[in-house]
């Protein structure tokens, strides 16, 4: 049924014909209903007629004439009955969608406002549609009223904007969809724990200070944390260090470890980097590194290509340090890690060795010599 309020008519103008006589009726939200009288006909048999042919134009107020009409005519009815009840939607004369948009569970300390940017676009029938909303912890929810006439073309786009606390907002591309309920979701919704535990001789040491950053450039995360552990029984527990990933698959963290000694001596670990779920501290400990290795972008089978081999090396004499592994790739999506301990920044190099292996038996070596990056891509043309 026609709601004035919720579709912003002011009034409608309808058109009644009962033979060739005319009569006209304005409803309004003040006189939402009223009636219309003529002479019954009756034809040459004695017949009475009870159709009468009607139509209705509905006038709207409030509504921007550049973005939609600001009038809507119906097709035309024959009714025959005593009453008549206006409803544009079943009539498909126009519909107004209430269109909801919400984030009741999304973490508010990290998106304190959330903007939504709507638009809705029908060239045919004059309509396009843009409007802006802003969401907060006290404001979760909006609903976008949506006018459209034609009743296939429901489509809409949307785009979602992050406002974070940290000032590195999150613009999501515009998407389109038809959902009449939308619900704005975490752009991070998995979270990487890491424990570090303390296992120290608080004997010798006073204080432990552990930095540790998570980084994935694609997505611009750039997180940081420091960490203190002292002699105390609040300050000697584990600790956890929790950042919300983008790419469940990065979840490498690198950390920087160091110790003061009750002699006011330092201890400093090399950096190290961890897929683990817990790391323990410990004034013996070396760095550890963690190399992603992956081959460049290519085709294989359009190149010929079987198997790509990458035989990884670290070695340290002086620390008695010796790591070696071959890992195998068979198309340009694979990635594999190559772990090894360390002792010093200055030694922390390691080498690669590449073999191509080709569909014709043959194969290509190539020696990339020493490295020290955080990642390799292996050349395979």
């Amino acid at each position: 049924l026609l709601d004035f309020d919720h579709d912003s008519v002011e009034s409608v103008n309808i058109t009644l014909r009962y033979g060739s006589d005319i009569q006209t009726l304005r409803l309004t939200v003040d006189t939402p209903t009223l009636s219309a009288q003529w002479p019954t006909l009756v034809d040459a048999t004695g017949t009475a007629s009870r159709f009468v042919e009607m139509n209705y134009k509905v006038n709207f107020h409030n509504v921007d004439a550049a973005e939609r009409p600001v009038s809507i005519e119906s097709q035309s009815f024959e009714i025959t009955g005593t009453n008549f009840e206006i409803s544009p939607g079943a009539d498909q004369a126009y519909f107004v969608d209430d269109v909801v948009i919400g984030a009741d569970l999304l973490p508010w300390q990290r998106y304190p406002r959330v903007a939504v940017d709507v638009f809705y676009v029908d060239e045919a029938n004059g309509i396009q549609l843009s409007e802006s909303f802003m969401l907060s912890s006290t404001n979760p929810e909006v609903t976008w009223r949506r006018f459209r006439v034609n009743p296939i073309l429901n489509e809409y786009q949307i785009r979602v904007t992050y406002l974070a606390a940290n000032n590195r907002d999150i613009v999501r591309d515009w998407i389109v969809t038809k959902q009449d309920r939308f619900l704005v979701r975490d752009p991070r919704p998995a979270t990487r724990t890491l424990q570090i535990v303390p296992a120290i001789d608080w004997q010798i040491a006073s204080m432990v200070l552990i930095e540790l950053n998570y980084r994935d450039d694609d997505n611009d995360i750039d997180e940081y944390r420091t960490l203190s552990f002292m002699d105390t029984p609040e300050e000697r527990g584990p600790k956890s260090f929790s950042v919300n990933l983008s790419d469940p698959d990065k979840r490498l963290i690198s950390y920087d470890t160091s110790i003061l000694l009750t002699d006011n001596r330092l201890i400093r670990i090399p950096k190290s980097t961890t897929v683990a779920s817990a790391i323990f501290l410990r004034a013996d400990m070396a760095g550890h590194r963690i190399v992603s290795v992956s081959p460049a972008e290519m085709d294989f089978p359009e190149h010929g290509i079987v198997k790509v081999e990458a035989a990884m090396s670290y070695e340290d004499l002086e620390a008695g340090l010796s790591f070696d592994e071959t890992f195998s790739f068979h198309s340009a999506d694979d990635v594999s890690y190559f772990e090894f301990d360390y002792v010093e920044e200055n030694r922390s190099s390691y080498e690669c060795q590449v073999k191509i292996q080709y569909v014709n038996g043959m194969s290509k070596l190539t020696e990339l010599g020493s490295l020290n990056g955080d990642s390799v891509i292996l050349p395979v043309s």
